[in-house]
């Protein structure tokens, strides 16, 4: 009976190892796909600013402008495709943090409605480019937040990049700011397939 019980016992540790051992390789297989898939994203999104860049770039070089007008529009499109670079590195380098456990985050009283307003007038060319009508609707009567400025733009800029390049035929995005259960919020509709 002691030697049945002890094989009983060793069968139960061994199969716990085995199932303990196989969910540890499955998480590491997950991941290991999340990151490819990661790079493999993050490759395409970067491809397409440079693109848009060199393209201007070498028709400005080569002088195949038939007026100023293009000329400016051209320079606008190029400042524009450069920012979007520069938050995509960003936005690498603060995933790369996060998974490191290193970002920091530094709290500050702030406006919500402030932080919408810069968001949108940063992006407000790109979204015009891109054919979009935005509405907003901020309550004015919101109280300040404690918030990581710089975090919470970058968000709200990844879910308006997100409404631009998912929306189809219908391109509208409404953003607006309120408060609800003792939390301020910001809200961004749009028409596109959902995050």
């Amino acid at each position: 009976y002691r030697n049945l019980i002890l094989i009983g016992l060793l069968d139960v540790i061994l199969i716990a190892g085995a199932w303990f051992v196989y969910r540890t390789v499955k998480r590491e297989v997950e991941l290991a796909q999340l990151k490819s898939d990661f790079v493999s994203n993050v490759s395409h999104e970067l491809k397409t600013p440079l693109s848009l860049i060199r393209m201007f770039g070498e028709t400005l070089q080569m002088k195949r402008i038939p007026s100023e007008e293009k000329k400016q529009e051209y320079y606008d499109t190029i400042v524009q495709e450069t920012e979007r670079l520069t938050r995509l590195v960003n936005n690498i380098l603060n995933f790369s943090r996060m998974e490191a456990g290193k970002k920091e985050y530094h709290l500050v009283e702030a406006n919500l409605n402030t932080i919408v307003e810069n968001v949108l007038k940063s992006y407000e060319s790109h979204l015009a480019h891109q054919g979009f009508a935005v509405t907003t609707k901020l309550d004015k009567s919101l109280p300040p937040i404690a918030a990581d400025t710089e975090s919470l733009s970058e968000g709200l800029l990844n879910i308006i990049d997100n409404a631009v390049k998912y929306s189809d035929k219908e391109r509208s995005i409404a953003i607006s700011t309120g408060t609800a259960e003792g939390m301020a919020y910001v809200d961004v509709k749009d028409q596109g397939i959902g995050i």
